[in-house]
């Protein structure tokens, strides 16, 4: 029998839930999620900044080092050793963002990777 919609959805949120358990057990050093996906994660309704950040401050995640929260054109929040830093980005024509997540997470790696370096170098 095919499932509905509904309760397809209703799965994958289960089973989103129980993966991200899963994986902040193991506590990752970086995560990032968007403002969507990080309400999912705490199971809190998000609609703000000061609700991110809100959630953010009463969740368990604390043993991950870098928690970055995207919020499209009103850029991220990176939550780091306790300081919580709102970047936001320039201004641009967006053709077609698909590929975005995985091009910023690139330049949070390689930020993270020369700032290794430079501590060990």
């Amino acid at each position: 029998m095919k499932k509905s919609k509904r309760n397809r959805r209703a799965t994958d949120r289960r089973c989103f839930w129980r993966l991200s358990k899963k994986a902040i057990e193991i506590a990752p050093t970086l995560i990032k999620p968007n403002q969507y996906e990080f309400g999912e994660l705490t199971q809190r309704k998000i609609t703000s900044i000061e609700d991110t950040i809100e959630v953010m401050e009463k969740s368990n995640l604390s043993k991950i080092d870098y928690i970055i929260v995207s919020l499209g054109k009103k850029g991220s929040l990176l939550f780091h050793d306790g300081s919580i830093d709102h970047v936001i980005p320039p201004k641009v024509k967006t053709v077609n963002d698909t590929g975005c997540g995985d091009a910023f997470v690139g330049g949070i790696v390689y930020a993270l990777y020369k700032i290794f370096l430079s501590k060990i170098c």
